[in-house]
């Protein structure tokens, strides 16, 4: 059969697209030990950017190997390092030319590497073990305040030690008949603490050294109670509750609110919190 020259010329094009094409590994038909992969390696944090950062690496070369180079470039000899191949840590042990033929890597490229300083595991946290759920939470510098599902306010020493962790370093007090929500605290020579409740009211607590003591009770919710805070100035306390209204209260132990409390409180006990209705 005689084939035209356009023809011939066509089917040369078509041959030449298709070596071009063709998806090629970069691993394919290479002994290991002789494969060696373009490497671009890019720091997460300029601390440890390099002026030369693009090597060829034998397909072998794992993070501890990439680690090495990095040292010595910097000549950080204690650094640790991590290294990301774009949303995969790889692993010690894990080379890059493992990494390639997985991924199907093709073509003549650069591989990017980004590298940042290994990230330690944080210590072993204190802990404390307490009655029930932990609905809310306030922090001071002496002291750990914990709302709990039994209604009852925990205070733990904030630098808890073995001694301090037993019930005699743990202080409790009953303040709500349902679970507490939220924790808020007022700074200060002894703390105030502030919780709401499921039961729709908050507590306004007097921690001091030696105990704690509910100082009022605030009334003025429909539904629970589940955030709290309170202004920079200390002298307020903002409420919001799931009958969708936010409510502002003043933070004064002084005297309470409305003036048929005023009257109350020469009759109650001085160990009864009080009624506070909000501003």
């Amino acid at each position: 059969a005689v084939v035209s020259t356009q023809s011939r010329s066509r089917y040369f094009f078509l041959f030449c697209l298709h070596l071009q094409t063709k998806p090629r590994n970069m691993l394919a038909g290479v002994p290991d030990g002789e494969q060696q992969i373009q490497l671009r390696l890019i720091a997460e944090d300029d601390r440890y950017k390099l002026d030369q950062n693009v090597f060829s690496m034998p397909s072998t070369a794992a993070p501890a190997e990439l680690q090495n180079i990095i040292r010595n470039l910097l000549d950080e000899d204690d650094l640790e390092l991590d290294f990301r191949v774009g949303k995969e840590i790889l692993q010690v042990g894990q080379t890059i030319g493992k990494y390639c033929e997985r991924e199907g890597l093709t073509g003549e490229r650069i591989l990017e590497v980004f590298y940042s300083e290994k990230r330690s595991f944080p210590d072993t946290p204190e802990e404390v073990e307490v009655e029930d759920w932990v609905g809310g939470i306030a922090l001071t510098d002496g002291w750990v305040y914990g709302g709990l599902y039994n209604g009852i306010i925990t205070r733990v020493p904030g630098n808890p030690t073995r001694e301090s962790r037993t019930s005699s370093g743990i202080s409790t007090l009953q303040v709500h008949e349902k679970p507490i929500k939220c924790v808020s605290v007022i700074k200060g020579e002894g703390d105030v603490i502030i919780t709401g409740s499921l039961d729709q009211n908050l507590a306004m607590v007097r921690s001091e050294a030696d105990k704690m003591e509910q100082v009022f009770v605030l009334k003025g919710h429909t539904e629970t109670v589940n955030c709290s805070g309170v202004s920079p100035s200390q002298h307020q306390l903002a409420s919001g509750s799931w009958d969708t209204f936010l409510k502002i209260w003043t933070t004064s132990l002084n005297e309470p609110c409305d003036e048929e409390e005023k009257k109350k409180r020469r009759k109650k006990s001085s160990s009864e919190p009080l009624l506070r209705t909000p501003l």
